[in-house]
């Protein structure tokens, strides 16, 4: 069923049925009567279309996704508050109480005490929420209230990550697993189910039988498909022990980097600045990275190629190298691209 129609093939279609005695030129009374008429179906077949392509999750914005994936049973991952380990010292170097509920900053965030781990050492939660409330660690906590004795504080390791609320395709790659896979009894399909259910993980591959039988290897990446922290690995070891089949011994870890260094001769148009054009490169590339993390087991000079004649302004590109060889990089089971460094030269 066509639903694209434009105004114009919509008012053709409405003179096409009247009268052929009729005058139909523009300005004639029966064009006049038609034409508002023509913008409102146009509208209606634009609103049609776009709640018929809200009905699929392959298609679906997100707040009707929302809807899609709720019929079977999958909420979006809130947004989460960085929760960190720091130590709290006198000016003799020796560990001190801090009573809960103390705040301390580091640099414009702000975090709470909430819970003391031992002596010294305590959980402290960020006032702010997702991404931006993980600090670098470790750094230097400044008391936001005079503390009698303290003579240092210091963020030491993440605990928990703070995670922004649940991207749109991320939900939907969720729902397409849900859907599409057949999870039952441990199976490879059920341990990629249990570890995407664990907000921050970004994509998983499971090895099954990796040292013997009754063992399974999870690699994962984090939400920005980089390779995952500790906090992460801990998390998705904790809820896939929770779940997993009795007998079974999981061994999650991090994907690792493959450094990627490309270099290339290129033709551009005359007078654009080579830095700009690099700089466009390496974003291209480094999102065409993310977008293929554990779905091919190497690195296409072709498709590198391909973004490098895709920046504005490059007419063309010769000798192009990924680590120095004019082949495909291959990529480990666990391994991921990481772009290391990108030279261009001009010819």
């Amino acid at each position: 069923m066509k639903l694209d129609y434009t105004f114009e093939e919509i008012l053709k279609n409405m003179l096409d049925r009247a009268n052929e005695s009729v005058d139909k030129r523009e300005g004639s009374v029966i064009y006049d009567s038609l034409a508002p008429a023509s913008v409102e179906l146009k509208y209606v077949y634009d609103a049609i279309r776009y709640l018929l392509l809200q009905e699929f999750a392959m298609t679906a914005e997100r707040e009707y996704l929302i809807l899609k994936t709720k019929e079977v049973g999958l909420e979006v991952f809130p947004a989460k508050k960085a929760v960190i380990k720091a130590e709290f010292k006198n000016s003799d170097n020796e560990y001190i109480e801090i009573e809960i509920n103390q705040r301390f900053s580091i640099e414009e965030l702000n975090y709470k005490v909430i819970g003391r781990i031992e002596k010294g050492i305590y959980k402290l939660e960020c006032e702010d929420v997702g991404e931006k409330s993980n600090p670098i660690v470790p750094s230097d906590m400044i008391p936001i209230d005079y503390i009698t004795g303290l003579g240092s504080a210091k963020a030491i390791e993440i605990i928990n990550r703070g995670e922004d609320e649940e991207s749109t395709e991320h939900l939907r790659q969720r729902y397409f697993i849900k859907v599409r896979e057949p999870a039952t009894s441990g199976n490879i399909y059920h341990y990629r189910r249990w570890v995407m259910e664990v907000a921050g993980v970004g994509s998983v591959k499971v090895f099954p039988l990796w040292a013997g039988n009754g063992t399974v290897k999870l690699a994962i990446v984090n939400s920005k498909m980089e390779v995952a922290d500790v906090a992460l690995i801990n998390e998705v070891q904790k809820h896939v022990e929770s779940v997993r089949p009795i007998g079974a011994t999981v061994s999650v870890v991090s994907a690792k980097n493959k450094d990627i260094t490309i270099t290339a001769k290129i033709s551009i148009i005359p007078g654009v600045s080579i830095t700009e054009i690099t700089n466009h490169f390496k974003e291209k590339v480094k999102d065409f990275f993310k977008e293929n993390a554990f779905k091919v087991n190497y690195v296409s000079i072709a498709k590198v190629g391909n973004i490098l004649l895709d920046i504005p302004n490059v007419l063309d590109y010769k000798d192009l190298k990924l680590n120095n060889s004019f082949a495909n990089t291959q990529l480990a089971d666990e391994e991921i691209a990481l772009l290391s460094n990108v030279k261009l030269e001009v010819v």
